[in-house]
């Protein structure tokens, strides 16, 4: 079979590519496909090659952290979830340390998590078991719950810092423009898709390929919306920052402006009552010191019908002063509180209900698998199609 024959089967070779066996006029559309667009398939397979250890890497550990308090958490660093009472308790109790004052943050314990995370200004951090004094000593800290905080700089950062952030905020938008482009190039072989060909039948580029554009078209759209979601939360302060304009005042608000807000100065105990007045419902999700002497404390909310996670409402402790300062209800932010609540929750599996994280495990393997047969059929391309 002649170059000329699988480029221009209308010129005498029509009949003869027919005659081939199905996968080798699948891999002879190929070609022609990347011949109507021969800039577009080079920047496809370049961009998919530089991306490819990225969204490995990315993919993987994402993966991971979906289950990260079945796989990373010990059996003993678990609890039953603690009600409302026993959580503010607790959160006084903290509220109360003075080793906590020069803190960067405390993630709470929350549901099965009997721990908080202290993360400190340079970037070190230690965990604290509920009801403790003091953090737990490093080497007695689980090799994988240790792991928990290096999975997430590597999701986020590639390790690299700084430079990790440029980089995973450039390859999320690339990625999904990747995609995109994968789909355009693969629209016209769609006839030649194959359920056996999800199953690379052979380490040749032939093979290799076949395998890539089944498993793009059978997973891509769920792929897509991975790198999708992935670079909107990679660049996600300067969009919250466009969309900060277009926000609702209404979210500085006091739900009730009748409700005491003032309460005993220095009291915790009483702080949080006060807070209950406000919020009953209310999950506190993260601690931050406002001031060095523990006067000003800063309260991450989880308000009801919040779909983020974490929750972006917030209340200020004013403890030295014996009054709830600042408040934000992040439901009452208009197009900006409605925009977290969609973008995390969707990327992290929670938007849809429990079953969505086992959909997205898969997606993020398949994510990981497609990135890497293509980077393998990129580096076989001394044996062209046409040869094979």
């Amino acid at each position: 079979m002649t170059d000329a024959s699988l480029r221009h089967p209308q010129r005498g070779g029509a009949a003869h590519v027919t005659s081939q066996p199905r996968s080798i006029r699948l891999l002879s559309s190929l070609h022609m496909a990347g011949s109507r667009h021969p800039l577009l398939a080079r920047l496809h397979a370049w961009a998919g090659l530089g991306l490819a250890l990225p969204l490995i890497l990315i993919a993987l550990s994402g993966a991971t952290l979906l289950f990260r308090d079945v796989l990373l958490v010990p059996a003993d660093w678990r609890q039953a979830p603690p009600s409302v009472a026993a959580g503010d308790a607790e959160v006084a109790r903290l509220l109360a340390l003075p080793a906590l004052r020069s803190a960067e943050s405390v993630a709470l314990a929350r549901g099965a998590r009997g721990f908080h995370v202290v993360s400190q200004p340079d970037g070190a951090m230690s965990w604290w078991r509920v009801g403790a004094a003091a953090a737990v000593d490093p080497g007695a800290v689980p090799t994988r719950l240790r792991l928990e905080p290096q999975l997430l700089e590597l999701h986020e950062h590639l390790l690299l810092g700084g430079v990790g952030d440029v980089l995973v905020r450039i390859a999320g938008p690339l990625a999904t423009l990747v995609l995109v482009a994968g789909f355009y190039l693969w629209w016209p072989l769609r006839r030649g898709w194959r359920r056996r060909d999800l199953l690379v039948r052979g380490n040749g580029r032939p093979q290799l390929l076949r395998s890539h554009l089944a498993l793009g078209a059978l997973a891509g759209l769920l792929c897509l919306v991975h790198a999708a979601s992935g670079a909107l939360m990679a660049n996600n302060p300067p969009i919250r920052a466009w969309l900060k304009p277009l926000g609702d005042s209404r979210a500085s608000a006091w739900p009730d402006a009748t409700v005491a807000r003032e309460f005993a100065a220095g009291d915790p105990v009483a702080a949080l009552a006060a807070l209950r007045r406000l919020h009953p419902a209310a999950e506190i999700t993260q601690l931050t010191p406002l001031a060095a002497d523990g006067a000003d404390w800063s309260l991450k909310l989880r308000l009801p019908g919040e779909a983020h996670p974490n929750g972006r409402s917030s209340a200020v402790l004013e403890l030295a002063a014996g009054r709830i300062g600042a408040l934000r209800d992040a439901r009452l932010a208009g197009l900006p509180g409605a925009y977290d609540d969609f973008v995390f929750p969707l990327h992290v599996g929670t938007l849809l209900g429990g079953w969505q994280r086992w959909l997205w495990l898969v997606g993020s393997i398949l994510l990981a698998r497609l990135a890497l047969l293509g980077a393998l059929a990129y580096l076989h391309r001394g044996r062209g199609a046409t040869r094979a």
